[in-house]
Formats: structure tokens, sequence, C-alpha cells
């Protein structure tokens, strides 16, 4: 990905992202959405980093010092809800 912004979209917040190709094969192939309003993913620091080594994904996290990586809160020692893995 080349760039991601948070942006306002009629009263709610929303993320944009701008998917980078190489030989015209985009590099973001997929996303899976983990938490749902109806069914919240939630993991505390020491769990944190088991579903953020899974391969090549990325995984979302929201914490309370806002949205970051699953390696980023585990750096920072911090839990929360499992928004999406991207990979």
């Amino acid at each position: 990905m080349e760039n991601i912004k948070e942006e306002m979209v009629d009263g709610h917040k929303s993320l944009k992202a701008v998917v980078r190709y190489e030989s015209r094969i985009p590099v973001l192939t997929d996303v899976n959405i983990i938490s749902k309003p109806s069914l919240r993913v939630y993991l505390p620091a020491k769990r944190i980093l088991e579903i953020g080594k899974r391969g090549r994904k990325k995984v979302i996290v929201s914490t309370s010092e806002g949205v970051m990586t699953a390696m980023d809160a585990h750096k920072k020692g911090l839990g929360g809800e499992i928004l999406f893995s991207i990979w």
C-alpha cells in the first residue's frame, strides 16, 4: 500500500487506502474482517502477537492509543480489538 488516510464520510470515520501495483498485479490481494458489530474480538497484550505473526498478513488492532498493527501494539504492550487482517 502506498498511502492510508482517515476520512469523515457522512459523519463516520473511514480508512482510505491507495493500493500499489507491481507489474500490473496489486500488492494487496485480500482483506479478512475479524471483528464485526455482532461479534467483537478482543485480545490482551500477551496474546496479540499470536495473531500478528501469521504469515505475511498485517493485522490491524484498535487500542487505547489508536489504530495500529499487531506488531506495534505488542511492542507497546497494548491489547485491544482485532479489526482486520490484510495481505
